[in-house]
Protein backbone atom coordinates (compact mmCIF):
# COMPACT_ATOMS: atom_id res chain seq x y z
CA UNK A 1 0.00 0.00 0.00
CA UNK A 2 1.48 3.57 -0.26
CA UNK A 3 2.53 5.82 2.63
CA UNK A 4 0.73 8.34 3.33
CA UNK A 5 1.47 11.83 5.20
CA UNK A 6 1.20 10.11 8.83
CA UNK A 7 4.37 8.39 10.53
CA UNK A 8 3.99 4.56 9.71
CA UNK A 9 5.66 1.90 10.77
CA UNK A 10 7.24 -0.78 7.86
CA UNK A 11 5.61 -3.63 7.45
CA UNK A 12 6.43 -6.59 8.25
CA UNK A 13 4.49 -8.98 6.68
CA UNK A 14 5.36 -8.75 2.41
CA UNK A 15 2.31 -7.36 0.44
CA UNK A 16 0.68 -9.92 -1.27
CA UNK A 17 -0.75 -9.11 -4.75
CA UNK A 18 -4.00 -11.06 -6.34
CA UNK A 19 -2.55 -13.20 -8.53
CA UNK A 20 -3.57 -13.30 -12.06
CA UNK A 21 -3.12 -16.02 -14.82
CA UNK A 22 -0.06 -15.93 -17.04
CA UNK A 23 0.63 -17.71 -20.59
CA UNK A 24 4.16 -19.22 -20.33
CA UNK A 25 6.32 -18.04 -23.61
CA UNK A 26 5.58 -20.23 -26.39
CA UNK A 27 8.31 -20.69 -27.98
CA UNK A 28 9.34 -18.51 -31.18
CA UNK A 29 12.50 -19.65 -32.98
CA UNK A 30 14.04 -17.00 -35.15
CA UNK A 31 13.40 -16.79 -39.13
CA UNK A 32 16.75 -18.62 -40.31
CA UNK A 33 17.52 -21.18 -42.13
CA UNK A 34 16.43 -24.35 -39.40
CA UNK A 35 13.04 -22.63 -38.03
CA UNK A 36 10.98 -25.09 -39.89
CA UNK A 37 13.18 -27.93 -38.16
CA UNK A 38 12.51 -25.77 -34.88
CA UNK A 39 8.66 -25.23 -35.13
CA UNK A 40 8.27 -29.38 -35.23
CA UNK A 41 9.79 -29.40 -32.00
CA UNK A 42 7.29 -29.50 -28.75
CA UNK A 43 9.52 -27.41 -26.53
CA UNK A 44 7.54 -28.31 -22.94
CA UNK A 45 7.05 -25.00 -21.34
CA UNK A 46 5.89 -26.70 -18.32
CA UNK A 47 9.06 -27.94 -17.23
CA UNK A 48 10.61 -25.57 -14.44
CA UNK A 49 14.27 -24.28 -14.07
CA UNK A 50 15.53 -24.07 -11.06
CA UNK A 51 18.18 -21.40 -12.37
CA UNK A 52 14.85 -19.27 -13.30
CA UNK A 53 13.05 -19.76 -10.00
CA UNK A 54 16.24 -19.24 -7.83
CA UNK A 55 16.67 -15.95 -9.86
CA UNK A 56 13.22 -15.09 -9.82
CA UNK A 57 13.25 -15.85 -5.81
CA UNK A 58 16.28 -13.55 -5.53
CA UNK A 59 14.54 -10.34 -7.06
CA UNK A 60 11.65 -11.05 -4.77
CA UNK A 61 13.63 -10.69 -1.92
CA UNK A 62 15.71 -7.86 -2.76
CA UNK A 63 12.71 -6.03 -3.81
CA UNK A 64 11.28 -6.94 -0.55
CA UNK A 65 13.97 -5.65 1.41
CA UNK A 66 14.19 -1.99 -0.47
CA UNK A 67 10.35 -2.05 0.44
CA UNK A 68 11.02 -2.20 4.20
CA UNK A 69 14.10 0.03 3.99
CA UNK A 70 11.98 2.74 2.01
CA UNK A 71 9.00 2.41 4.66
CA UNK A 72 11.57 2.61 7.42
CA UNK A 73 12.99 5.88 6.56
CA UNK A 74 9.30 6.76 5.96
CA UNK A 75 8.74 6.55 9.43
CA UNK A 76 11.65 8.64 11.23
CA UNK A 77 11.50 11.22 8.40
CA UNK A 78 10.03 14.68 9.71
CA UNK A 79 10.54 16.91 6.39
CA UNK A 80 6.83 16.70 4.30
CA UNK A 81 8.92 17.23 1.15
CA UNK A 82 11.12 14.21 1.87
CA UNK A 83 7.93 12.65 2.99
CA UNK A 84 6.68 13.10 -0.43
CA UNK A 85 9.34 11.44 -1.91
CA UNK A 86 9.72 8.88 0.06
CA UNK A 87 5.56 7.99 -0.72
CA UNK A 88 6.46 8.04 -4.39
CA UNK A 89 9.37 5.80 -3.85
CA UNK A 90 7.40 3.32 -2.12
CA UNK A 91 4.45 3.41 -4.61
CA UNK A 92 7.30 2.42 -7.33
CA UNK A 93 8.61 -0.09 -4.99
CA UNK A 94 5.71 -1.72 -4.64
CA UNK A 95 4.69 -2.02 -7.94
CA UNK A 96 7.99 -3.71 -8.71
CA UNK A 97 7.64 -6.10 -5.74
CA UNK A 98 4.22 -7.12 -6.76
CA UNK A 99 5.22 -8.04 -10.80
CA UNK A 100 8.13 -9.76 -8.93
CA UNK A 101 5.91 -11.55 -6.87
CA UNK A 102 3.75 -12.54 -9.89
CA UNK A 103 6.65 -13.48 -11.92
CA UNK A 104 7.98 -16.16 -8.67
CA UNK A 105 4.60 -17.26 -8.11
CA UNK A 106 3.11 -17.98 -11.26
CA UNK A 107 6.98 -19.68 -12.49
CA UNK A 108 6.12 -23.47 -13.01
CA UNK A 109 8.31 -25.43 -9.99
CA UNK A 110 11.15 -27.16 -10.52
CA UNK A 111 11.41 -29.05 -7.16
CA UNK A 112 9.39 -29.67 -4.37
CA UNK A 113 10.52 -26.81 -2.50
CA UNK A 114 9.36 -24.60 -5.18
CA UNK A 115 6.14 -25.39 -4.27
CA UNK A 116 5.72 -26.18 -0.77
CA UNK A 117 6.85 -22.09 -0.88
CA UNK A 118 3.99 -21.43 -3.29
CA UNK A 119 1.43 -23.39 -0.79
CA UNK A 120 2.56 -21.26 2.71
CA UNK A 121 2.06 -17.95 0.75
CA UNK A 122 -1.82 -19.21 -0.36
CA UNK A 123 -2.29 -21.22 2.82
CA UNK A 124 -0.19 -18.50 5.54
CA UNK A 125 -3.05 -18.46 8.98
CA UNK A 126 -4.52 -14.87 9.59
CA UNK A 127 -5.13 -12.79 12.32
CA UNK A 128 -9.31 -14.61 12.22
CA UNK A 129 -7.62 -18.09 12.09
CA UNK A 130 -8.63 -18.60 8.71
CA UNK A 131 -6.87 -18.44 5.30
CA UNK A 132 -7.16 -16.23 2.61
CA UNK A 133 -9.60 -17.03 -0.11
CA UNK A 134 -8.42 -16.94 -3.91
CA UNK A 135 -9.91 -17.39 -7.03
CA UNK A 136 -9.76 -20.54 -9.29
CA UNK A 137 -7.20 -18.36 -11.50
CA UNK A 138 -5.37 -17.17 -8.40
CA UNK A 139 -4.70 -20.41 -7.45
CA UNK A 140 -4.12 -22.33 -10.43
CA UNK A 141 -0.32 -22.13 -10.15
CA UNK A 142 -0.08 -24.64 -7.25
CA UNK A 143 -2.91 -26.67 -8.66
CA UNK A 144 -0.77 -27.26 -11.82
CA UNK A 145 2.32 -27.67 -10.33
CA UNK A 146 0.65 -30.50 -7.50
CA UNK A 147 -0.66 -32.25 -10.63
CA UNK A 148 3.01 -32.55 -12.28
CA UNK A 149 4.40 -33.76 -9.39
CA UNK A 150 1.81 -36.07 -8.62
CA UNK A 151 2.58 -38.04 -12.36
CA UNK A 152 6.69 -37.51 -11.39
CA UNK A 153 6.53 -41.40 -11.61
CA UNK A 154 6.31 -41.37 -15.02
CA UNK A 155 6.33 -44.88 -17.39
CA UNK A 156 8.93 -45.81 -18.97
CA UNK A 157 6.95 -45.00 -22.62
CA UNK A 158 6.58 -41.58 -21.54
CA UNK A 159 9.89 -40.70 -20.18
CA UNK A 160 11.65 -42.05 -23.31
CA UNK A 161 8.99 -39.44 -25.00
CA UNK A 162 9.76 -36.78 -22.98
CA UNK A 163 13.40 -37.47 -23.47
CA UNK A 164 13.67 -37.53 -26.93
CA UNK A 165 11.90 -34.39 -27.60
CA UNK A 166 13.50 -32.19 -25.09
CA UNK A 167 16.90 -33.94 -26.38
CA UNK A 168 16.28 -33.06 -29.92
CA UNK A 169 14.73 -29.30 -28.94
CA UNK A 170 18.32 -28.87 -27.60
CA UNK A 171 19.89 -30.59 -30.83
CA UNK A 172 17.74 -27.86 -33.22
CA UNK A 173 18.82 -25.07 -30.96
CA UNK A 174 22.57 -26.17 -30.90
CA UNK A 175 22.67 -26.50 -34.54
CA UNK A 176 20.85 -23.10 -34.58
CA UNK A 177 24.12 -21.53 -33.18
CA UNK A 178 26.54 -23.48 -34.84
CA UNK A 179 24.81 -22.05 -37.81
CA UNK A 180 25.01 -18.88 -36.73
CA UNK A 181 28.16 -18.19 -35.56
CA UNK A 182 29.67 -19.83 -38.77
CA UNK A 183 27.58 -17.21 -40.73
CA UNK A 184 28.90 -14.46 -38.53
CA UNK A 185 25.63 -13.42 -37.66
CA UNK A 186 26.20 -12.19 -34.09
CA UNK A 187 22.80 -11.24 -33.25
CA UNK A 188 21.12 -14.62 -34.29
CA UNK A 189 23.70 -16.48 -32.47
CA UNK A 190 22.83 -14.73 -29.39
CA UNK A 191 19.09 -15.59 -29.64
CA UNK A 192 19.92 -19.46 -30.56
CA UNK A 193 22.23 -19.10 -27.26
CA UNK A 194 20.23 -18.38 -25.14
CA UNK A 195 17.36 -20.84 -26.46
CA UNK A 196 19.97 -23.94 -26.27
CA UNK A 197 20.20 -22.46 -23.02
CA UNK A 198 16.36 -22.94 -22.11
CA UNK A 199 16.97 -26.53 -23.49
CA UNK A 200 19.90 -27.77 -21.30
CA UNK A 201 17.50 -26.50 -18.84
CA UNK A 202 14.64 -28.59 -19.52
CA UNK A 203 16.58 -31.20 -20.93
CA UNK A 204 18.64 -31.47 -17.55
CA UNK A 205 15.59 -32.15 -15.47
CA UNK A 206 13.92 -34.84 -17.27
CA UNK A 207 15.12 -37.68 -15.77
CA UNK A 208 17.47 -40.01 -18.08
CA UNK A 209 15.60 -42.80 -19.23
CA UNK A 210 18.53 -44.94 -20.02
CA UNK A 211 22.47 -44.72 -19.85
CA UNK A 212 23.11 -42.99 -22.77
CA UNK A 213 20.61 -40.38 -21.88
CA UNK A 214 23.10 -39.85 -19.05
CA UNK A 215 25.74 -39.99 -21.03
CA UNK A 216 24.31 -37.02 -23.14
CA UNK A 217 23.84 -35.32 -20.19
CA UNK A 218 27.36 -35.31 -19.13
CA UNK A 219 28.75 -34.32 -21.93
CA UNK A 220 26.65 -31.42 -22.18
CA UNK A 221 28.08 -30.37 -19.21
CA UNK A 222 31.02 -31.27 -19.54
CA UNK A 223 32.26 -32.01 -22.65
CA UNK A 224 34.29 -30.27 -24.86
CA UNK A 225 36.62 -29.00 -22.03
CA UNK A 226 33.32 -27.33 -20.71
CA UNK A 227 32.77 -27.65 -16.70
CA UNK A 228 29.22 -26.55 -15.93
CA UNK A 229 29.13 -27.54 -12.29
CA UNK A 230 25.44 -26.16 -11.66
CA UNK A 231 23.74 -29.82 -13.12
CA UNK A 232 26.57 -31.65 -10.76
CA UNK A 233 24.00 -32.92 -8.18
CA UNK A 234 21.35 -34.20 -10.83
CA UNK A 235 24.11 -35.91 -12.84
CA UNK A 236 25.39 -37.71 -9.21
CA UNK A 237 22.16 -38.42 -8.30
CA UNK A 238 21.60 -40.29 -11.79
CA UNK A 239 25.38 -41.80 -11.39
CA UNK A 240 24.26 -43.26 -8.16
CA UNK A 241 21.18 -44.41 -9.81
CA UNK A 242 22.47 -46.80 -12.35
CA UNK A 243 25.09 -48.03 -10.41
CA UNK A 244 22.90 -49.15 -7.87
CA UNK A 245 20.92 -50.72 -11.43
CA UNK A 246 24.12 -51.95 -12.74
CA UNK A 247 25.28 -53.38 -9.16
Amino acid sequence: MAADDTRSTPSSEPKTAARGTRTPPMFSPPADSIATRLAAVSYHPHIGSAAAWDAAQWNLTSIRSTVNALYARHAVTDDPAARAMLNSEIIAAEERQDAAYSAAFEMPSPHMAALLWKMQEVLEIEQDGFTASYSAAGIKPVMDDAARFASAERSPTRLHSEWATARAAYVVAREGENEADAAGDKEAAERWLVRRSNAEDVLMAIPSPDAAAFAFKFLIAHGGGRDTDCWNGILEREAFAFAQVEG
